[in-house]
């Protein structure tokens, strides 16, 4: 059984189709951009009853969206990071690729380090590392994988 979070901060390659399905399960999404957003963020999921979505990129050159996420995970003290994948989840290999790939349920952040696993970029990993932000890597395709890893349930690769 996976941790239960309270607030997430949420990175996924489609937003429209995650925020319209958060909208329909009754959700009150806030879309905040930009860096002043993050204090607006910190009030809004201070009070424990919502959790936020970003997308998006940081708009810098030689960062990846994951880290851009990671850093927004950060800024807003997230009890975990989100990251919907078109995998569900970390494997030892590309599982698109390798048809012997093993599909691994908690990693360390060392472990991902060590054994240059694709989960994610090395800058986004360290990070979350740094700030103890748990990662899940889950399938942004699979029908309610990402509400699933926002209550804690048993989805994807946990990363902590």
């Amino acid at each position: 059984k996976g941790a239960s979070f309270h607030h997430v901060a949420l990175k996924a390659d489609d937003f429209d189709k995650t925020l319209a399905f958060y909208q329909e399960l009754g959700f009150q999404v806030f879309k905040t951009w930009g860096e002043g957003d993050s204090r607006a963020a910190m009030l809004d999921i201070g009070s424990g009853e919502y959790f936020e979505i970003f997308a998006g990129g940081s708009g810098a050159p030689f960062f990846s969206t994951d880290t851009a996420a990671a850093l927004k995970a950060a800024e807003i003290y997230a009890d975990a990071l989100v990251l919907a994948k078109n995998v569900d989840g970390v494997y030892s290999a590309d599982p698109n690729k390798d048809k012997n790939a093993v599909r691994y349920s908690r990693l360390s952040y060392q472990e991902v380090i060590e054994r240059n696993l694709q989960a994610t970029d090395l800058t986004a990993i360290t990070l979350c590392k740094e700030q103890k932000i748990p990662v899940v890597v889950c399938a942004l395709k699979e029908e309610g994988a990402i509400l699933r890893a926002i209550k804690g349930d048993d989805v994807g690769t946990v990363i902590d």
